[in-house]
């Protein structure tokens, strides 16, 4: 047994050491910046994920102010989560197990990164960690430990419900003791922090995932796609042997049934999902401990597939070596590398920084430039979410557009829809990627300010004029004020769009009833919107529009209907 945990412990602590220096020598992934950005300003909630990896950050930040920082709780927690994992299945070959577990592609990604899907692992293992004592006996101490795992799952990703589903769903005996109501109760009570967040700011992680997350125009090989993906994250290579045991694998206990119940129905679940939407490959994540136990325990009694699969982990270990140099080394010729997360954003931030100087930046639409600005350059920058954009974090930092109200400012655009609007076109010294700018004396913009429907929207003939009433509040703890005439004025708009094409944008408000709003202020007001001239299901949303600047958002989308007959 000695010489055992000596193995575990050399395992645990090389995996350790390698993620540790990985997480120094790598540049932030965008997601990773974007992270480290909701842990600057620490909440209960965010736009479209619970806290727990901010939480994790800003713990490691306060050691070290680097990337190092961003990642070292991920570090510490995927090093658990692997522990766990070993204490679960108890594998006879620990090299085996270890070796596995290392030549996976989400397990490496995952050693270090600092994303959501790194603390809902660790919970997630610490579930099922607690799970098998539980189904070996009944103990309120244990069931205690499965609600303070289950509240990790839920305040690392929402998703983490299902494995709560479908473990209840192949037990359902459970149900029958009176200590596992204290799981629900408690972590229900533990949650309550992020219930209350959501509602006191209208539901917005909800609102991104089931109403305004942009649509895609669904392909055939959005299927393909997903299960290649599974293919890439459980492999490169090692994942047909290892699906394959899993498949054949013959549970022996409640508890090996429910890992068997919780890995296909994860596996199927998003399956079924890639027949609607674009389904993510990590979305599976959860699945690590319930895979490994069944082909671990599958591949130990058939030696000749084991071998075949050792050769396998041998040649995955030598590509996932080679992905991890690459990370820190970009080694590759740039024209097959169209999109690099992890080089140069260093001196990406340096060139936007000599441009910008002294003056704050702001960027229009997505999170990953101007976070990647924010964490590189230590320097002022703001996203404004403008036309059809779903929006990002910082539409739910009111100090963040508030920061650049009134102020000079440069707004700065990769985005070659936006050139006509900017005074300069330059082409970056180190990066040689081209750029629009221009100088905004009084920078004004108003996505602070939000804007709900409160009339139910009927569906419409095509080209039809109709009228629903608003409310336009302001949540913040400032007065908000606007012109109508002059250098800003200001006007509200609305956009209708199917997909990504713009159908019509126009005002939706000839004159304002009033031209400031208090400190947590709401008035209601009327507006006047109209169908677009093809019948078809389609998207709106409310934005404040000033004057030489994009229209902004100031709502979530709601949808509208152009039924094909007119109604007499």
């Amino acid at each position: 047994m000695e010489a055992r945990d000596k193995t575990v412990r050399f395992f645990l602590l090389g995996w350790l050491l390698l993620n540790l220096l990985q997480s120094y020598f790598t540049e932030l992934f965008h997601d990773e910046a974007y992270y480290w950005m909701f842990s600057q300003h620490l909440d209960w909630g965010y736009k479209d994920h619970p806290p727990a990896a901010p939480a994790f950050i800003w713990l490691g930040w306060q050691l070290f102010q680097n990337e190092l920082g961003v990642r070292l709780l991920m570090v510490l927690a995927s090093t658990a989560t692997l522990w766990l994992a070993y204490k679960i299945i108890r594998p006879a070959d620990v090299r085996f197990f270890f070796l596995l577990a290392f030549s996976m592609m989400i397990v490496n990604v995952g050693g270090f990164m600092a994303a959501p899907d790194v603390p809902l692992l660790f919970f997630t293992t610490l579930f099922f960690y607690f799970l098998k004592d539980y189904f070996e006996k009944d103990s309120w101490a244990t069931a205690a430990g499965l609600a303070l795992a289950l509240t990790g799952m839920a305040y690392s990703k929402y998703h983490g419900a299902l494995v709560l589903l479908l473990v209840l769903f192949s037990n359902l005996k459970l149900l029958k003791r009176p200590s596992i109501w204290l799981i629900p109760a408690a972590t229900l009570l533990l949650y309550l922090p992020h219930l209350y967040w959501q509602w006191a700011n209208d539901f917005p992680s909800f609102r991104y995932h089931f109403q305004d997350r942009g649509e895609d125009k669904y392909e055939w090989t959005f299927i393909s796609d997903y299960m290649l993906g599974q293919l890439i994250i459980w492999g490169p290579l090692v994942s047909v042997p290892v699906f394959w045991a899993a498949w054949k694998f013959k549970s022996r206990t409640p508890f090996e049934r429910t890992m068997q119940w919780v890995f296909f129905g994860i596996v199927g679940f998003f399956f079924y999902q890639s027949f609607q939407q674009r389904t993510e490959a990590n979305w599976t994540t959860v699945v690590l401990a319930p895979l490994l136990l069944m082909a671990t325990k599958q591949l130990e009694n058939q030696p000749i597939l084991k071998k075949w699969t050792k050769r396998l982990i041998v040649a995955s270990l030598v590509l996932v070596a080679l992905f991890r140099i690459y990370m820190v080394w970009d080694f590759l010729p740039k024209n097959v590398n169209p999109r690099n997360e992890f080089h140069g954003w260093r001196s990406w931030a340096a060139d936007m920084s000599e441009l910008a100087g002294d003056l704050p930046v702001v960027f229009y639409n997505r999170f990953q430039k101007p976070v990647k600005y924010l964490f590189y350059s230590r320097k002022p920058a703001h996203c404004l979410s403008v036309d059809f954009d779903t929006g990002t974090q910082f539409d739910l930092i009111n100090e963040s557009e508030e920061m650049v109200q009134g102020r000079r400012v440069i707004n700065i655009v990769d985005d070659k829809r936006y050139f006509d609007k900017m005074d300069s076109i330059v082409t970056l010294p180190r990066s040689g990627k081209k750029v629009g700018y221009r100088i905004i004396d009084d920078f004004r913009s108003y996505n602070r300010l939000k804007v709900k429907v409160l009339d139910k929207i009927p569906a419409l003939s095509p080209d039809t004029t109709f009228s629903l009433k608003i409310e336009i509040s302001n949540p913040t703890d400032k007065m908000v004020s606007w012109d109508e005439t002059g250098p800003r004025a200001t006007s509200l708009a609305y956009i209708v769009i199917q997909y990504e094409t713009i159908f019509i944008q126009e005002a939706a408000l000839e004159k304002f009833p009033k031209q400031t709003l208090q400190p947590g202020e709401k008035m209601e007001t009327e507006v006047r919107l109209r169908t677009p001239e093809q019948p078809g299901r389609y998207r709106f949303r409310f934005g404040f529009e000033v004057k030489d600047l994009q229209m902004g958002r100031n709502s979530g989308f709601y949808e509208m209907r152009g039924e094909a007959q007119k109604n007499e």
